[in-house]
């Protein structure tokens, strides 16, 4: 005889709108970031966000940042970001996500020049996805 057996209640579940946001939210960090848009790359984080276990808050992913993208557009070898499809666990308020990236030479014989991965923490903040934190693993290429 089948019995039934009582489910907890759960928190609620991401829906597919949030799993859309947080997807172009991955996404338009890698555009903001190769396009040298420095407060579109801001807007991407929490203002108390953590970039790279290292650059707590705004203004220290905005200085960090901002030498990455001066940097990057006196570099000849145009680099560009390629980021996989992510997975994504969480509910309507937080989510674990997790990604694969590559690192694209424009030009190059040999175009991928090194691989990483990245493990986010986001919240959705005045109805808006954004990076709490951000790890980047770096998985192959330069170290």
């Amino acid at each position: 005889m089948h019995q039934e057996t009582s489910v907890p209640a759960l928190t609620p579940a991401l829906t597919i709108e949030d799993r859309v946001e947080i997807t172009d939210l991955i996404a338009r960090y890698a555009r903001t970031l190769d396009s040298g848009d420095l407060e579109g790359y801001v807007r991407n984080f929490a203002p108390d966000g953590v970039l790279f276990e290292e650059h707590a808050g705004h203004d220290a992913i905005r200085s960090y940042v901002g030498q990455v993208i001066e940097r990057r557009t006196k570099d000849p070898s145009r680099t560009r970001h390629f980021v996989g499809i992510p997975t994504i666990d969480g509910d309507g308020d937080t989510a674990a996500v997790h990604s694969y990236l590559l690192w694209i030479k424009e030009g190059a014989d040999m175009p991928i020049s090194e691989a990483a991965e990245y493990t986010d923490v986001c919240v959705k903040l005045d109805g808006r996805w954004v990076f709490q934190t951000r790890k980047l693993t770096r998985l192959a290429g330069k170290r």
